[in-house]
């Protein structure tokens, strides 16, 4: 076996993948041989001129049982931190409370609910792009807690100013 440095395409982060001797990385991607990205934690397979990526179930831990879950185990509520509009609000405000949400490319704050765990609500900060995930925390914040504000802006120094990097 030999071992190859492999850029991951989504962080840039090196990583090694192991080669059989006399055999090119090529032939690792039709037997489905696999490395991870260190870094964001991304799967890809990969060989001398491209790495593609596979997709991964997403993960989210649950700040109230502590369970780590698969998505399929969770609901999702989509945007997190709405402001509710109420009866005395006028028809544009409700209208943009019922219907308009973000949908951004980067960082974005959602609601997941533990369905198959505990049942409760809860927040996370994940990236669109990489679908790596930040961090969760309860859904009884009117805004993300500042660690997790502090572990995005490590990966994401641009993040509040919707510039991806």
């Amino acid at each position: 076996m030999a071992a190859e440095n492999i850029t991951c395409p989504h962080c840039g982060a090196q990583t090694m993948a192991a080669v059989p001797m006399g055999q090119v990385l090529v032939k690792i991607v039709a037997r489905g041989a696999s490395t991870d990205s260190k870094q964001c934690g991304t799967k890809f397979y990969a060989n001398t001129t491209f790495a593609k990526r596979e997709f991964v179930m997403l993960r989210f831990s649950c700040p109230y049982c502590g369970q780590m879950k698969d998505e399929t185990e969770l609901s999702s509520g989509g945007q997190a931190h709405l402001v509710r509009q109420g009866p005395g609000s006028s028809d544009q405000d409700f209208e943009g409370y019922l219907f308009l949400r973000e949908n951004p490319k980067g960082v974005h704050f959602e609601r997941w609910r533990c369905a198959s765990g505990c049942g409760k609500w809860f927040h996370a900060a994940r990236c669109t792009i990489t679908n790596e995930v930040f961090g969760t925390y309860r859904a009884q914040t009117k805004e993300p807690p500042s660690e997790i504000i502090e572990a995005i802006e490590k990966r994401r120094q641009n993040w509040r100013k919707g510039q991806e990097r």
